[in-house]
C-alpha cells in the first residue's frame, strides 16, 4: 500500500510541474509536492525495514537459522494482500 502512496505523490509531483510550466501554478506547490514525495519515499523505506526486522525477530523466536528463513518462501507483497481471515 506504502508503495501506492508514493506512486500517487510522483503522480502529483510530475502534475505541479506541468502546472508550474504554463504558469498556473507557484513554485511553492511544486517545492511541496516534491517533500511530500520525499517524506512517502522515506515512509515506504521504514515501512520495508520494519518488515524485513518483524523476519528476523520471528525467525529468532522460532530458532530458525538464516537459511532456513519462513521468509524464503513468503514475500511481503503475498502476505499484505491477503484479507486477515484468509489461511494460507
Amino acid at each position: 500500500m506504502t508503495a501506492d502512496i508514493v506512486k500517487q505523490f510522483q503522480q502529483h509531483l510530475d502534475q505541479a510541474k506541468g502546472f508550474y510550466e504554463v504558469g498556473t501554478k507557484a513554485k511553492i506547490d511544486v517545492t511541496k509536492a516534491e517533500v511530500d514525495l520525499s517524506n512517502a519515499r522515506l515512509n515506504l523505506i521504514k515501512a520495508e525495514n520494519a518488515v524485513k526486522i518483524s523476519w528476523v525477530v520471528l525467525n529468532n523466536a522460532m530458532g530458525m537459522r538464516r537459511r532456513r528463513s519462513i521468509r524464503s518462501r513468503t514475500t511481503w507483497r503475498s502476505i499484505s494482500s491477503r484479507s486477515p481471515l484468509t489461511r494460507p
